[in-house]
Parts: C-alpha cells; structure tokens; sequence
C-alpha cells in the first residue's frame, strides 16, 4: 500500500508547481493583470500555502499579494510612478519581499542600499536613485544615519524589524529592547520622517490603478 505523503505547506516540496494552475493558468504567457485577479480566486489551489516564513510565523499566499496591493497604494499616494526608484535598506523580512513586489506591479524600481557601504558610497547611490521615498529598517538605521543626513528624498520610513511578529509578541520584544536614541533622536526632528503604519495607511486615500 502506498504511504500517503505528509504535507509541509510548502508548495515546492508538496506538489509540482505546474499542476496545480486553473485553467486561467494553463497558458505560458498570460497578462500580468490577470495574474494579480485570479490570485484572490477560491480555485487557486495554493493562496493558503506558506509563502513566507519569518521567525517562525508564516504567511500565505493570498495574504502576501494582499500585502503587496497594499503596499502599491501606498507607494502611488507617495508619487512613486512608474520608472521611479524606491530606496531600500532592508533585511529579510516579509515586508521587504512584499514591497519589491509592489514595486514591480506599479513599474518602479527597488533600489536596495547595502549598509556595509561606506558613508560616501550610500550617499552616491542615494542621490544617484533620486528616491522620493527611502525606506530603511530600524535596526539598520545605525549604519545609515550618516548617510540618511545629506541625501535628497521626500520621505523617509522607518520601518520596525518586528513589525510582522504578532501583537502581544510585538509588545514583548518591546519590553525587552531599548530604543535607539538616535533613531529616536532623528524621528523627533527630521521633518522626512513617516512610521511605517502611516506610510501603509496613506495608501487607503489612493484611487486609481495600480497595475503597469
């Protein structure tokens, strides 16, 4: 007798990818609006699948691409267009893979800033992006407060590392951690500055297309 297989929730282990479209999937090329319609579709075999796992805390499918629509109306309420870069110093975190998705269905460009550059090299690259919004991870703020000083761009987003952990499991690492007086210092007073839930938020006051 066949011994049934134990499944992970991950699609590559469980199952052939190609096997398991809809007929709306069947073809090679498709237009990449019908993509983003049928994702939310219920005969999608796989949008409750583990798409991200992050601190032991998954995320699905559908919940990414809900994520990353998200996150695309809040980049067009800050005037990234298509073409536009997004400044990026970001680490491993379901937002970032969200946001670089995002990017990509609005047409802008994810320009990701490696911390360990120095000062003159992330100013370079910075200005040379010309991002009309730069958005940097708090724990990465410390190798980019110098940089983030002289460089032009509209907003700056300070986005938390936990900011996908769970609320009580939010509140937890809070307690335990002490802020950065520096970022805190630069939150105060750098009229640029915009949290993180506010950036998401602004994208509720969008209207209009999202898809390039």
């Amino acid at each position: 007798m066949e011994e049934k297989q134990t499944m992970t929730g991950f699609p590559s282990i469980d199952r052939p990818w190609l096997k398991h479209y809809t007929e709306n999937w069947s073809k090679d090329l498709i237009p990449q609006k019908t993509v983003y319609r049928n994702i939310y579709d219920n005969n999608i075999a796989y949008k409750n699948d583990i798409a991200i796992m992050f601190n032991g805390f998954k995320t699905s499918y559908k919940k990414m691409f809900e994520l990353t629509d998200e996150y695309a109306k809040a980049l067009k309420a800050n005037g990234i267009e298509k073409g536009d870069c997004v400044s990026m110093c970001l680490s491993y975190t379901p937002e970032a893979l969200c946001l670089v998705l995002a990017c990509s269905k609005i047409g802008a460009l994810a320009n990701f800033i490696n911390p360990l550059f120095t000062t003159e090299q992330k100013i370079a690259r910075l200005n040379e992006a010309a991002a009309k919004v730069t958005i940097i991870l708090d724990a990465m703020f410390p190798y980019m407060k110098d940089a983030v000083k002289t460089i032009d761009t509209n907003k700056i987003v300070i986005l938390p590392a936990i900011s996908s952990l769970p609320f009580l499991v939010k509140k937890l690492v809070g307690l335990k951690s002490k802020p950065n007086a520096e970022l805190v210092e630069f939150c105060a007073n750098d009229k640029r500055y915009c949290s993180w839930d506010s950036f998401v938020k602004s994208g509720n006051k969008y209207v209009g297309e999202t898809e390039v």
